[in-house]
């Protein structure tokens, strides 16, 4: 069972931009990454709709995208768990870290 439908993630995705923009931070999106076949309760193909409903709501807003979904494709098979789990292998958070690390930095000297 999906936690929350299209709709309502972008409802609350919106929500919740509004919310941290009132706090004057600087606010960058991390991106989903890939959700393997046989995942409970998620869909191979979910990520990039989600994504896509993420991308309107953060261009909208003028918050820059950390494509952490492209990223971890990069190294997929080698990175990501198991079939059916979403998590990634201690190398994959490393090649992950590195990409967030880095979109930080570009956003902080910005």
């Amino acid at each position: 069972t999906q936690t929350a439908t299209p709709a309502d993630y972008g409802e609350n995705l919106a929500r919740i931009v509004a919310l941290l923009k009132s706090t004057d931070a600087k606010l960058i999106w991390g991106a989903t990454t890939p959700v393997p076949e046989n995942e409970a309760g998620r869909f191979v193909g979910d990520a990039i709709k989600y994504n896509q409903i993420a991308a309107k709501i953060m261009a909208s807003q003028h918050i820059p995208i950390d494509d952490l979904h492209a990223h971890a494709q990069l190294r997929l098979p080698e990175i990501q768990k198991a079939v059916g789990d979403v998590h990634f292998t201690p190398e994959g958070y490393l090649h992950l870290a590195a990409q967030v690390a880095e979109s930080i930095d570009s956003l902080l000297r910005d």
